[in-house]
């Protein structure tokens, strides 16, 4: 079947975005399917009324003039210039198979829909976006025909809803032939609005085998002196990550550190003077997992490939205001029994990173976890 996906897809720092949208059309492949990518960009605009009510509400003019805006501003142009070196479009290039056509907004889409018999929305947080932006429905699969069945595949959603979206969160589910969520909190809320077939499945990357994930960086060359590797996204100090926890570690294993800072909610900024943002191509990122001692991360997707190259790894969950996101860090690593590599601050981190990991173990419910989510797919 001919499979059109949208999801996010033009991060030029974001690793586990572009991986998971290579994951899920090699695993489709696989299935004799013929997917590609729906090249989506979403305006994200208000209304002309809404905008200006925002900007001029209390809040919106103390954010246009806070040195927080022209900070974020900075970061912004630095992070542009220096993404050029990760060369995210080469693997856009060479991995993805994409639209001829890029659609910027939904009345693009409802305008020249894309042509397949099944679109499939997922995996990532596609389902964060405020209601009230105007390309939202989307991420919703509203466009197209009505025979074009939709199905919506390990979807976060990265936010609590409010009480007044919950009618138009059912109402957008109900267009939907089937539903699968990244983490169980969102499964609940489905089940909650009506929805009981809600199926909690595996990221895409977990469904490819490591060997996959290794070719892609069969020709990277890293460095022999053993290290820590540490993927940070969302933190706005080096306070968030127990930075002076981790450099005693350092010291105390003698090991070097090899930090990689990313955009998600925040912009990436370097937080540590000492070591600069190390920025990786896609091929350079999965080998420096592949190729480090232990693995220090807020990331889902950098505990995703910690997993995959089954490294020694601490999540460091998020304690700011979008801690909300750890939800899909706690649900995969319950469902795995690992929840004991999410750090723990009130116990030493040598011993939480070098408690021994049952990888038999690990692997056996992880391929419990695959042949549910496969079957998902299998039957679209």
């Amino acid at each position: 079947m001919r499979i059109g996906i949208i999801t996010y897809w033009t991060s030029n720092d974001n690793y586990g975005q572009l991986l998971q949208c290579y994951a899920l059309q090699q695993v489709l492949k696989g299935m004799g399917h013929d997917p590609y990518l729906i090249r989506f960009i979403h305006g994200e605009k208000l209304s002309v009324v809404k905008k200006i009510m925002r900007r001029l509400s209390w809040k919106g003019l103390q954010y246009m003039f806070s040195s927080e805006r022209r900070h974020s501003k900075q970061l912004r142009k630095k992070n542009m210039r220096q993404n050029v070196l990760r060369r995210f479009d080469d693997f856009r290039n060479e991995y993805i198979i994409s639209s001829n056509k890029i659609y910027h907004g939904l009345l693009e889409l409802r305008a020249y829909p894309p042509e397949a018999d099944v679109y499939i929305c997922g995996s990532d947080q596609v389902w964060r976006n405020s209601f009230t932006l105007t390309d939202t429905p989307a991420w919703f699969l509203s466009f197209g025909k009505k025979q074009t069945h939709r199905v919506a595949y390990a979807v976060s959603i990265g936010r609590e809803l409010e009480d007044k979206e919950l009618l138009i969160f059912k109402q957008y589910l109900s267009s939907f032939n089937k539903i699968s969520v990244r983490e169980e909190s969102a499964r609940l809320l489905c089940d909650s609005l009506g929805f009981h077939e809600a199926q909690v499945t595996l990221d895409p990357t977990l469904l490819l085998p490591a060997e996959n994930y290794r070719q892609i960086a069969d020709k990277v060359t890293i460095q022999n002196r053993p290290y820590l590797f540490m993927y940070i996204l969302n933190i706005n100090s080096k306070e968030e990550i127990y930075w002076a926890t981790v450099s005693s570690y350092l010291k105390q294993r003698d090991l070097n550190v090899k930090i990689v800072y990313s955009s998600g909610y925040i912009q990436a900024q370097q937080l540590i003077a000492k070591y600069p943002n190390t920025l990786a191509t896609i091929p350079e990122w999965i080998s420096y997992i592949d190729h480090a001692q232990c693995i220090i991360t807020t990331s889902f997707h950098g505990v995703v490939f910690s997993i995959k190259m089954h490294k020694p790894f601490l999540a460091f969950l998020l304690t700011n205001q979008f801690s909300k996101g750890n939800d899909r860090i706690i649900s995969l690593l319950n469902s795995l029994n690992l929840s004991e590599r999410i750090y723990n601050p009130d116990q030493p981190i040598a011993s939480q990173m070098e408690k021994p990991i049952n990888w038999d173990n690990v692997e056996s419910k992880l391929s419990q976890l695959q042949i549910k989510s496969n079957n998902f797919l299998k039957f679209l």
